[in-house]
């Protein structure tokens, strides 16, 4: 559509499913008031390039960002403990920060960011769910938090760039978790 800029009520507690989905928003600041991000909230929105969220925030929906390509970086709030199904999936991230209270990154939470380089990994990190980080393929290296537990078969596949993989020696890998080959786990 053509919307491109909004002015929320500074009350508004929760940004609905589908609520700005496919709009031609630019950026948005969020208001202080605002606590969750409902299902598609601002999935393909492509122009979307900046998006400020109070800490308050403690629930994002899945695929809330799904497509959003000109989105290449975003602060996530503390309060977030799980990063949802297909929430940031084919968005322009290039770095992805995850907050320590985040527990787990959920099914292809950020599969298909193309231009994602770096993640770096909350020390609260307890799962990294199936295809989580698949065909991100500008990563190139991740170190995984003593507090992750488990990571499920192919949560970085097609990942052709990733090199290393620091993994404790703690955690359980599936044997597919990481690409064939070229990929070297090291244990720590």
């Amino acid at each position: 559509t053509s919307l491109t800029s909004i002015a929320l009520p500074p009350k508004i507690r929760v940004i609905n499913d589908d609520m700005f989905r496919g709009s031609g928003l630019t950026n948005i600041v969020l208001p202080e008031s605002v606590l969750s991000i409902g299902n598609y909230a601002f999935a393909e929105c492509r122009n979307l390039a900046s998006v400020v969220m109070p800490d308050k925030v403690c629930f994002i929906g899945m695929n809330a960002f799904l497509k959003c390509k000109s989105l290449t970086g975003i602060v996530l709030p503390s309060r977030i403990e799980v990063i949802n199904f297909d929430t940031f999936r084919e968005s322009g991230l290039t770095t992805a920060v995850i907050p320590d209270g985040v527990k787990e990154i959920d099914s292809s939470a950020f599969m298909d960011c193309r231009a994602l380089e770096y993640v770096v990994f909350g020390q609260g990190l307890s799962f990294i769910q199936s295809k989580a980080f698949k065909s991100c393929t500008a990563l190139k290296s991740v170190t995984i938090p003593r507090s992750v537990l488990k990571i499920v078969g192919n949560a970085f596949g097609e990942c052709g760039s990733l090199d290393t993989a620091m993994v404790p020696i703690s955690t359980t890998v599936h044997p597919n978790a990481f690409p064939g080959g070229k990929c070297k786990v090291i244990n720590y």
